[in-house]
């Protein structure tokens, strides 16, 4: 059941030792080096979209060395995809404008990787052009006054007149936080939406594009308007201003980030702002953005006072707040503008918000030498937001975590079974688009939580078989610690692992937990009314003197008990029960909806649930797992714990996570689907 018996790992990891003992020395533990050769568009010398369609095919060559040939294998990416095996040469069709290839070698023979991956960045050209200048800085005359909003133009949308507000207060700059032209960006919008209100500001506007622009290949209609890279910086009265996107790669080593740090060190400012489309913070229609946790986190580390979003057709003000989303006096406080003509959404409650509406205005803000203020403007009615706040320079870098007091689980809440055990675990039937990764890799785990938090997950519940197994004691704070970098609000518990064999006693898990203790305290552990929580496995036999055993730990602990025959007949019940069964599509329990997208363990002939979308033939008759209804009603059941089996279970061949076998353009088809609740 995806759980090998203590004494068979043991056999296993001795076998694995006895072949790395024969390894020639050479291949011991020695990762290779990568180089990039070179990188062109494969049908021309220049990099440039000779045809117009928005994308061009890149050849990328590379090599690696120190190590023998035989043993060196690679994989690729661009920008924030996932790695994939690759081979010199390497052809991918890419957008027209700014990316980064990397590559990285490794010691096909022992696993071990160039800890330095080779990159470069590149830009595509547009069509009869050349690479857009940066915008020119605003005229002497700019003042220090800027003004703007987002989610701007549309059909019979309240432009005109936010754009009167803009004529009124007649700022030095004009910013937008995206989506300036509905409903797709594409050159007849901005003529006959954008062009014709806030159009009249275009020379002093500094724009950044929203997901509606992307609707129209490469966001061709808004580059094409307005002329300006994909994202850029500018200074007024002493400040730097960035104006970012967030639609492209933003994450750890993407090109858009690590320019954004190195101009972040390269230009300190007493008072500095960011503005890009996506909110890191909001609870309107949408919900905070993970995804812009890494931006925020630069941003607030170089001491950064104002961020400014749209996405969400409101109005909010946030308190000045760390990348955790605590209040923090030298935070950033987030100003949510979505409010430049779209039609609006509503506001749910949020006690990190100090103000908001829900009505069309503009922003204005007076950048002073060392403060700024704000004032919201609407098209009509009294609300008015106004406020000043002091710049307080460069930032320290985002603190330690502290210790977790309340709840940090919100049900219903969506959680995955997670195997962070690879190596020596086989990877079974299908192949991990990540390679045979190892989740002692800093870059995988970056990836992984990516992936969940594309997924919606919101608890990775992780495979423990107790201290200092299976590498644990490093691949768990690593787990925290990358999803602390990263602004992720996924969180993590464990799989008790030994309850499915054996009962360990009393003082054993009374010993167990109080080592799990040393990251349960930490703000990254799912917690429940304050309890950290802890998913227990059982065997086939087990019966209510489990739960009993358990009941004396329910005072400190949020036990979820995995489920047996009679179990909600047992006279102690612990917080929550579970099940896991991957080899059934669907099992639904008193406080859990549990779904899997297929069962095929590595060493039987047939799988026991066949897979959607293969696209190869499954042997057997094993029913076929309908994994969109099956998300969707899993979704709309109202059971406090959804859980899906599994993340990474390889050999089981359980796992959701992306395999080239239903590789897609999101994160393959599983978790796509996730991402969509099934619709």
């Amino acid at each position: 059941m995806g759980h090998p018996q203590p004494k068979r790992m043991k056999r296993l990891l001795l076998l694995a030792a006895f072949a790395v003992l024969a390894l020639p020395s050479a291949a011991l533990a020695v990762a290779p080096n990568t180089y990039i050769d070179s990188i062109q568009d494969r049908d021309s010398a220049e990099l440039i979209d000779e045809d117009g369609s928005g994308t061009e095919t890149m050849r990328t060559t590379f090599h690696g060395d120190g190590i023998a040939a035989s043993s060196i294998r690679f994989r690729c990416r661009y920008d924030d995809a996932s790695y994939a095996s690759c081979t010199s040469p390497w052809s991918r069709s890419t957008t027209v404008g700014a990316h980064t290839v990397w590559v990285q070698a490794y010691n096909n023979v022992t696993g071990e990787r160039d800890q330095s991956p080779a990159s470069r960045s590149f830009t595509i050209v547009p069509r009869g052009g050349t690479p857009p200048p940066p915008p020119p800085p605003p005229p002497p005359e700019a003042g220090n006054v800027i003004a703007g909003a987002g989610d701007i133009a549309t059909s019979g949308g309240a432009q005109e007149q936010t754009a009167r507000l803009i004529e009124a207060i007649n700022p030095g700059v004009v910013f937008t936080t995206g989506d300036n032209a509905y409903e797709n960006g594409s050159a007849s919008d901005f003529a006959n939406y954008y062009d014709p209100t806030w159009g009249r500001f275009k020379v002093k506007t500094r724009p950044t594009p929203g997901n509606h622009e992307y609707h129209t290949s490469s966001a061709s209609g808004y580059f094409g308007y307005f002329g300006v890279p994909e994202y850029y910086a500018y200074d007024i009265n002493g400040w730097r201003v960035y104006a970012l996107n967030s639609e492209i790669g933003r994450g750890s080593g993407s090109a858009q980030l690590t320019w954004l740090e190195n101009d972040l060190a390269a230009h300190p400012r007493q008072c500095s702002l960011a503005y890009l489309h996506k909110p890191r913070w909001t609870r309107g229609n949408y919900d905070d953005f993970s995804d812009v946790g890494p931006i925020y986190t630069a941003l607030h580390n170089a001491g950064v006072e104002l961020l400014l979003a749209g996405h969400d057709h409101n109005y909010q003000r946030y308190q000045p707040m760390n990348p955790m989303g605590q209040t923090d006096p030298n935070g950033i406080r987030e100003i949510l503008v979505g409010t430049g003509g779209r039609g609006l959404y509503g506001l749910r409650a949020d006690s990190r918000r100090q103000a908001e509406a829900v009505t069309h205005g503009v922003l204005k803000l007076t950048l002073n030498a060392d403060s700024y203020s704000w004032d919201f403007n609407p098209v009509s009615g009294t609300y008015d937001d106004q406020g000043t706040g002091q710049c307080h320079g460069a930032g320290s870098p985002s603190p330690s975590p502290p210790p977790p007091s309340g709840g940090n689980v919100t049900f219903p809440v969506r959680a995955v079974f997670h195997y962070p055990w690879f190596p020596p675990t086989t990877f079974g039937r299908f192949h991990p688009v990540l390679g045979t990764f190892s989740d002692s890799d800093a870059a995988v785990v970056e990836d992984h939580i990516r992936a969940m938090d594309y997924g919606k997950i919101g608890v990775s519940i992780n495979s423990w078989w107790g201290p200092n197994t299976q590498s644990e004691q490093i691949r768990i704070p690593l787990l925290m610690d990358r999803t602390f970098a990263l602004g992720s609000k996924l969180k993590h518990s464990v799989y008790y692992e030994d309850e499915g064999f054996g009962n360990p006693t009393s003082a054993t898990i009374a010993s167990d937990l109080n080592y799990l203790r040393r990251y349960a305290d930490r703000p990254e552990w799912a917690k429940v009314n304050g309890q950290p929580v802890v998913f227990v496995y059982a065997d086939g036999g087990d019966a209510c003197g489990m739960a009993d055993r358990w009941e004396q730990f329910d005072a400190n602990w949020y036990l979820v008990l995995k489920v047996f025959g009679g179990y909600l007949s047992c006279a102690n019940q612990p917080d929550a029960w579970h099940q896991y069964g991957p080899a059934s599509a669907v099992q639904v329990h008193r406080d859990s909806y549990v779904i899997s997208p297929g069962f095929w363990h590595y060493n039987e002939a047939n799988p026991r649930l066949k897979r959607e979308i293969l696209g190869f033939s499954q042997p057997g008759t094993a029913p076929v797992a309908d994994w969109d209804a099956n998300v969707r009603a899993m979704t709309i059941s109202g059971k406090p714990w959804q859980l899906v089996t599994t993340f990474s279970e390889w050999g089981e061949a359980t796992a959701v996570d992306e395999a080239t076998e239903w590789q897609s353009a999101g994160r393959g088809y599983y978790l796509d689907v996730l991402h969509t609740d099934g619709q």
